[in-house]
């Protein structure tokens, strides 16, 4: 069977964010699932940076760019924090681009498994 391919633009958006915006951004790839549907899981791709002022913050251009605490964020989205893979800048995206000629993700199955079980308090 075909692997599924991500169909939305937050790899390349996440990308693009580091090498335009903010060179020390961190990008962020992980399984993730609505508050809708909290069963059906599927692969994102955002950005957080470290705020003196607020703590860790997220920028998801696919959520309307949005910005917000990433604690909100990894709550909305169903996420957890351990299984994501991080990309710390420019020099870890970068040669990442160049080796697999695509956006991501890159170390991260292309369907994800449900979660059925997971509850918030489970990261913290």
């Amino acid at each position: 069977m075909p692997k599924k391919k991500p169909t939305g633009t937050c790899f390349p958006d996440a990308n693009n964010f580091v090498m335009r915006e903010d060179n020390e951004a961190h990008v962020v790839h992980c399984c993730v699932s609505s508050m809708l549907d909290r069963s059906k899981r599927h692969v994102h791709a955002w950005n957080e940076m470290k705020d003196p002022e607020d703590g860790w913050v997220v920028y998801d251009k696919s959520a309307g760019e949005a910005f917000m605490s990433r604690g909100l964020y990894y709550q909305l989205g169903n996420i957890r924090g351990r299984t994501c893979k991080r990309y710390k800048g420019l020099k870890e995206v970068a040669p990442l681009l160049a080796h697999h000629k695509h956006h991501g993700p890159w170390d991260l199955p292309d369907v994800c498994e449900p979660d059925p079980g997971w509850k918030p308090e489970d990261d913290q």
